[in-house]
């Protein structure tokens, strides 16, 4: 027996339609993960200063891990109350997530031309970050047509509200003793608002001849 065909994308949606006369409605929600997947690495790397006559050797392993998931979800509408009123509007949330972090053990040895050790200096490094992102978009729109042909009214309210998280670490250890000797940190705790209203008019005076004004 053959086992399972597995990745480490994990995808899925849900979408539904109905509509009854003149209304119509759509809600969907759609989500997706990366499992946490480990990966391990090791390098070696060897230069020569010959200006001061040594051979220096940093060698690197260690191992990093990752994880990522978001969905997606709204709802929309729309509704012709008769033949010359349209309403339609949106509603979505959208939440997206990755975390990761890391582990490095790192030996840098520096010898002289003779093959003498002049110094060991072994370090940890661990680093991790994240990043969450939210934000919610709303819009409603009315439409109105006229008897005239091309005579149109159009008005769009829209707002958009996003928080853009991030949080970075790194810190740096003399190996064995776990004394800190260096560490960065940044933390952007974002936001960002937008509103938006817009009215636009459509005037036809005669064939191939219209006045179109709007303001936002």
């Amino acid at each position: 027996r053959a086992p399972p065909v597995r990745t480490r994308y994990e995808n899925g949606a849900v979408n539904f339609n109905a509509r009854k006369g003149k209304f119509g409605r759509n809600a969907y929600i759609s989500c997706n993960t990366r499992l946490k997947a480990k990966s391990t690495f090791s390098s070696d790397r060897s230069t020569t200063d010959t200006s001061a006559l040594v051979n220096i050797l940093l060698h690197q392993d260690g191992f990093s891990q990752f994880v990522r998931q978001g969905f997606q979800t709204g709802i929309n509408f729309d509704w012709d109350p008769n033949d010359h009123n349209g309403f339609s509007g949106s509603f979505s949330y959208n939440n997206f997530t990755h975390l990761g972090n890391s582990t490095t053990n790192q030996l840098q040895n520096i010898k002289a031309s003779n093959g003498n050790d002049l110094s060991d200096v072994a370090t940890l490094i661990n680093a991790d970050n994240a990043f969450h992102f939210h934000n919610i978009d709303a819009s409603v729109d009315y439409k109105r047509t006229f008897k005239k042909e091309d005579q149109e009214l159009d008005i769009l309210a829209n707002t958009s509200v996003a928080h853009p998280n991030s949080n970075n670490n790194n810190y740096q250890l003399t190996s064995p003793q776990n004394f800190l000797y260096y560490s960065t940190r940044a933390v952007n705790p974002g936001v960002k608002k937008e509103s938006e209203i817009r009215v636009d008019y459509v005037q036809p005076f005669k064939k191939n001849i219209q006045l179109g004004t709007g303001g936002k």
